[in-house]
């Protein structure tokens, strides 16, 4: 099959990172297919939608919510409303997702499906309780996925970035010091632009990539690290 008739589905249009991974695959040569996972709310409807290209599937970028969609509070005042926004925004249309295009990519001789997670599927995020349990359940998707999909040539990856430019404040708050003095632990001295992840995904999706089936790909620009730079001299 030509690049050109291969098709890589996104769920999200309102992810800025999504976007550009999919305008950066588009001149790369892809055929790319938008739909929200507001549009794809059950099985019937997301196998329907596939229907129409599933010959062509080659691979899906599968993005977690934007931080401003997520609904903020912490453990100790947490009600039902976390359990909920876990099972709509998170759970449930990435279970039905990664079950229906793995079934697809399996039956069409192989594919690669990228999450782009966040570093929060490790690390608490106090007042976004709702985002880091999220992330964790697309982390374990991911795995489970790997496992059973790998032995059809189908390619899981857990992309775990940090934080982008104008993100941070959604994640600063009293309980998490991840984000104090953060723009001393970048390497680059501040956050990833939304560009960031565009060569990365292409490569993944490419195939050649398939030895970190299953893997969490760290993608943080060294946050995690604990990088400062206040040694950093001028060379």
């Amino acid at each position: 099959m030509e690049l050109n008739e291969k098709i890589i589905f996104f769920n999200r249009t309102d992810d800025e990172i999504s976007n550009c991974i999919a305008n950066h695959l588009k001149n790369t040569g892809y055929r790319v297919i938008f739909a929200s996972n507001s549009e794809l709310t059950c099985k019937d409807e997301i196998e329907l939608f596939f229907d129409q290209f599933k010959e062509s599937l080659h691979g899906a970028v599968l993005a977690v919510p934007p931080l401003e969609k997520i609904y903020r509070t912490d453990i100790e005042h947490a009600s039902t409303d976390v359990t909920d926004a876990l099972r709509d925004k998170f759970v449930l249309p990435f279970f039905l997702l990664t079950q229906t295009v793995g079934r697809l990519l399996a039956h069409n001789g192989g594919g690669q499906i990228v999450f782009i997670n966040s570093i929060h599927a490790d690390k608490p995020a106090g007042k976004n309780i709702s985002y880091s349990l999220g992330c964790s359940a697309v982390q374990m998707i991911c795995r489970e996925a790997s496992l059973i999909y790998g032995h059809f040539n189908v390619g899981c990856y857990n992309l775990m970035r940090g934080a982008v430019l104008n993100e941070t404040h959604l994640l600063e708050n009293e309980y998490s010091y991840l984000y104090s003095k953060s723009d001393f632990r970048y390497i680059k001295g501040k956050p990833q632009d939304n560009n960031a992840f565009n060569e990365i995904c292409e490569f993944l999706l490419s195939g050649k990539g398939m030895a970190m089936n299953g893997a969490d790909i760290n993608a943080d620009d060294g946050f995690t690290n604990t990088f400062s730079r206040s040694w950093v001299k001028e060379v």
